[in-house]
């Protein structure tokens, strides 16, 4: 169950990001228009940048992204950061605040990564160790990864770009799904917290 656990959290995690930022686009069409059309419109994508890579970078890159950012991000959010934290303000104040910090440095998507920073922080207090939330990162990127190497190798037809009214009248189903995920998400997290507060009493 332990390594289960991760392996469930992967997947759900990359879930509610995915909605989080469909969200965000969406509510953000009423309020940002301008920046939701850049979102939308691919301008702020990583299509560009890929495609002036070689084959060699783009496998350094992946492996990067999938294998070394887990471990250095983990260590640094969750062993250091979340730890003193947590030892000088509390278990929720510690968890929270490293999320934050996690999430700013994740933009555009920063609902979803501030999520996920919390699911880490529970993952890593319940388990006593950064091997499950390094775990459930790597899931979590090799997802990503790998969604964008798919459509780097299989180029379809592209898709219409939504306008921005489109988006503002779809505003509805963005938030159910969101906090469809969200209860999905919390669902699984919620019993590992009674064990992950024990074990932060004794940081």
């Amino acid at each position: 169950r332990p390594w289960f656990t991760p392996g469930l959290l992967g997947p759900l995690a990359l879930t509610f990001s995915a909605v989080s930022l469909w969200a965000t686009v969406t509510l953000a069409s009423h309020f940002l228009p301008g920046w939701a059309s850049t979102q939308v419109s691919g301008e702020a994508g990583p299509e560009g940048f890929l495609d002036a890579l070689n084959t060699t970078h783009r496998v350094l890159l992946a492996l990067n992204v999938t294998l070394l950012a887990p471990v250095v991000e983990e260590f640094v959010f969750r062993g250091m950061l979340m730890r003193r934290w947590i030892a000088a303000r509390g278990f929720w104040p510690g968890i929270v605040g490293s999320a934050v910090v996690f999430s700013l440095l994740h933009p555009p998507n920063w609902l979803g990564s501030f999520a996920f920073g919390i699911v880490a922080g529970v993952l890593y207090l319940w388990s006593g160790s950064l091997l499950l939330p390094i775990l459930a990162h790597v899931i979590n990127n090799l997802f990503v990864t790998l969604t964008i190497l798919a459509g780097e190798l299989a180029p379809s037809e592209p898709e219409p770009v939504p306008t921005i009214d489109e988006l503002q009248a779809q505003w509805l189903m963005p938030v159910i799904m969101l906090l469809l995920a969200a209860t999905v998400v919390a669902a699984v997290v919620r019993p590992l917290v009674p064990g992950a507060r024990a074990r932060a009493d004794t940081i």
